[in-house]
């Protein structure tokens, strides 16, 4: 995977996320769905990336949310909320590869987001490694 670096801290993007899973050709799908909260003006999507094993399948999953207003039209804000999640359910499955490159797991909006507000650093594949690697060993297939 190709990292880039934005505010010094490396992040793989979402194409170059579903690249890698093309290319460890993999038996998988991605289903995306969304909801509407009208009174906040705010959509909230979930995407599945289901990957299909012999004998087990392995499930992940992302959600994101994007509320609109003026200048960000309905299709755009479903549009960037999907790319987020998208990210975040690949991201997932990914976290021991991004762990290895030292990329972040979150977007790079997050990561922008996260230190201009003074928060603490956003969350990284490999404060995520050792939590998902005794997640799959302890997978029901």
């Amino acid at each position: 995977m190709e990292a880039i670096t934005i505010d010094g801290k490396k992040y793989v993007p979402v194409d170059e996320r579903i690249k890698e899973l093309h290319r460890r050709e993999l038996d998988f799908s991605l289903t995306s769905t969304w909801d509407f909260i009208p009174v906040h003006n705010l959509f909230v999507v979930k995407v599945q990336l289901q990957i299909r094993h012999a004998t087990w399948t392995d499930w992940y999953e992302g959600t994101a949310s994007k509320g609109f207003g003026v200048g960000i039209f309905k299709a755009a804000a479903v549009s960037w909320a999907e790319t987020i999640a998208r990210g975040r359910a690949i991201g997932v499955y990914l976290a021991p590869a991004l762990a290895e490159i030292g990329a972040e797991l979150v977007s790079a909006e997050e990561v922008h987001k996260e230190e201009s507000s003074g928060g603490t650093s956003p969350l990284t594949a490999s404060s995520l490694t050792e939590g998902a690697l005794t997640a799959l060993k302890n997978r029901k297939r």
